[in-house]
């Protein structure tokens, strides 16, 4: 688009393309690129509609924004694995430095936002009264954080919950102008309590999203398109830079304003996640997220796991539910007893939504958005669907990437969105200009033992007619 700025243009002669800068509020880009169908809204002005089967608009001008052929041109700048656990213990290290002192006049309470039930605070919106803008600020009790990162290891080891560790990698991502993670503005230290002061994302999380949207269907699949291809983008670059983050949910990806017509995504809490792919004897985020083969003794994918989280998220927000309560075979939940026995397929012919008038899914989703859910709750991690990792691609046993199938594809923003990926990787010291939270549902008491999800309206009728 004339006067964006920045993107990849690709002249009417082959080869010839020229890379402007990309920035982070590109990030989004994703929606401006819209669905191919019925009700679609028209191209930017001053372009029209490619030939049929191109991939792109055509301009006023023979240029042509070929979504391929960026993808192909970002492909020549991997994404190097940056973030490593030497990196992660220089940042922990250098946390304890940065921490200053709370001063409660400079902040003014405008209200909570959710309970941290796991680091046993809050997520506070707050007005930030120095520099005039509203802030979102994480409070946990000093008695739970301790002193700093070498204390609260020593007197917490084994814990899933890293709340020092959250803090190290979002430092590291604003480094590197990750533009799918919240600004982390300050760290701030009372009598009693530890603030993390955050930026704010000002539509709040996926789950009160996705609760507030029409029933399931066309109009539905439309608006989630381009918010999954932000989701499956923010995951491939987390990747790419060398963390699984291990808790993706609904309720920690986030939504924020940005300059087009579709929110930017965020995702938040690193506070589980890994530098080593492989993990072993480490379940990790809610029931309903949780990879099967993160309950087994042998080594998991960590990677692969997070591409299984995405497609719960996926599901849920196509179906305005979740799939099933667990994913451990102990488990007492008749839908993921019924997705070993028998496939998710037959889940998806037998589980009805009561919202769509009792249709089941396989009559209200898309055959292109059932695929590629399969595709990502594949049970079996070899077969699963993979986010197109640099490592993914040149692993030759690899399964099938999530960009290549035609529900992605045929929007045009999955291929698009990862064009900042390129610029950004190779520069580091800028902050982005996101945020962190923003009105999700408040966590119940029951998750201190075993963290949990809010409940989607439900979707589902007896798993009774689940059989061969």
């Amino acid at each position: 688009r004339e006067g964006s700025p920045g993107g990849l243009w690709q002249s009417g002669r082959m080869g010839q393309t020229t890379s402007l800068d990309f920035c982070g509020a590109l990030s989004g880009i994703g929606g401006l690129l819209e669905r191919r169908s019925s009700g679609a809204r028209p191209p930017p002005q001053g372009y029209k509609r490619a030939r049929s089967g191109s991939s792109g608009y055509i301009s006023r001008g023979d240029s042509v924004l070929s979504c391929r052929a960026i993808s192909r041109a970002i492909s020549k700048a991997p994404v190097t694995r940056d973030i490593d656990a030497a990196v992660l213990e220089t940042a922990l290290d250098a946390l304890s430095s940065r921490v200053r002192p709370w001063d409660s006049g400079s902040y003014a309470l405008v209200k909570n936002l959710e309970a941290c039930v796991r680091n046993y605070g809050s997520v506070d919106m707050m007005d930030d009264v120095r520099n005039a803008r509203k802030v979102a600020v994480k409070r946990m009790p000093n008695s739970w954080l301790r002193e700093g990162p070498a204390e609260f290891a020593r007197r917490n080891k084994g814990v899933s919950e890293q709340p020092w560790l959250d803090l190290a990698v979002l430092t590291e991502l604003n480094k590197r102008r990750y533009p799918y993670a919240c600004d982390l503005l300050s760290v701030l230290r009372g009598r009693r309590y530890t603030y993390a002061v955050m930026s704010l994302a000002t539509q709040g999380d996926l789950f009160a999203w996705c609760s507030s949207k029409p029933a399931p269907g066309p109009q539905l699949e439309a608006m989630i398109s381009p918010i999954a291809s932000q989701m499956f983008s923010a995951v491939r670059w987390l990747h790419n830079l060398g963390i699984a983050h291990r808790d993706l949910s609904l309720e920690n990806i986030m939504l924020t304003d940005s300059p087009f017509d579709v929110p930017q995504v965020k995702l938040i809490d690193f506070a589980m996640s890994t530098t080593s792919r492989m993990c072993r004897l480490e379940p990790r985020g809610k029931p309903s997220y949780q990879a099967p083969e993160m309950h087994g003794e042998a080594e998991y994918d960590a990677f692969l796991s997070d591409a299984f989280a995405l497609g719960v998220c996926l599901f849920a927000l196509a179906v305005q539910g979740y799939p099933w309560a667990s994913t451990k075979r102990v488990s007492a939940c008749e839908w993921y007893r019924c997705v070993e026995e028998h496939g998710l397929r037959k889940l998806l012919e037998q589980k009805r939504l009561r919202q769509s008038g009792g249709r089941c899914i396989t009559e209200v989703l898309s055959p292109d958005l059932v695929e590629l859910v399969g595709g990502l709750l594949e049970l079996q991690p070899a077969m699963r669907f993979h986010l197109g990792e640099n490592c993914m691609e040149e692993e030759a046993e690899a399964w099938r990437s999530v960009w290549e199938t035609s529900w992605l594809q045929e929007p045009l923003e999955g291929e698009l969105c990862v064009a900042d990926e390129a610029t950004a990787s190779t520069s580091s010291g800028g902050d982005t200009d996101a945020s962190s939270d923003g009105g999700s549902t408040e966590l119940g008491d029951a998750e201190k033992a075993v963290p949990c999800e809010p409940q989607l309206p439900a979707c589902s009728v007896s798993a009774e007619g689940c059989s061969a």
